[in-house]
């Protein structure tokens, strides 16, 4: 696999955002949305907050390291499994972890911004399930 490939997927993994497509005659009808996943930073912004933690460096590294493997071996894994309009599908397996250092993070990190990441990710998340109910109905 070539570098700029895997700088380009892990750019995709934490960059990209949610994507609608609008149409109609006046180009204000959602057509459809991208439904394979949002970046983290753009649903979560408020991750931001665990590079902030301050734990020891034994601990700090061995859990990025962790955390780091893991995402690694997400971006080449490929399923057929089920749409995921919001976030990125997996990431449950790594975020309680990742939560702790979020939870670590706060103390060093901006009060006014953290508020606003998570009203942001709140809102998103909202638009998001509204905009999939209207497009493709309530999930059976």
């Amino acid at each position: 696999m070539r570098l700029s490939m895997f700088f380009s997927t892990w750019c995709i993994f934490f960059l990209q955002g949610f994507h609608i497509q609008f149409g109609g005659a006046d180009m204000l009808h959602i057509q459809s949305i991208d439904l394979f996943g949002t970046a983290l930073l753009a649903t979560s912004p408020f991750l931001v907050a665990a590079f902030y933690a301050r734990p020891s460096k034994l601990l700090l590294l061995t859990v990025w390291g962790v955390i780091g493997a893991m995402i690694t071996v997400q971006l080449f894994y490929h399923n057929e499994g089920f749409i995921q309009a919001i976030s990125q599908r997996f990431s449950l397996d790594y975020f309680p972890v990742l939560m702790l250092f979020v939870a670590w993070g706060t103390k060093q990190f901006p009060v006014s911004f953290l508020k606003a990441t998570i009203v942001w990710s709140v809102v998103l998340n909202i638009f998001s399930v509204f905009a999939s109910i209207f497009l493709y109905g309530i999930p059976r």
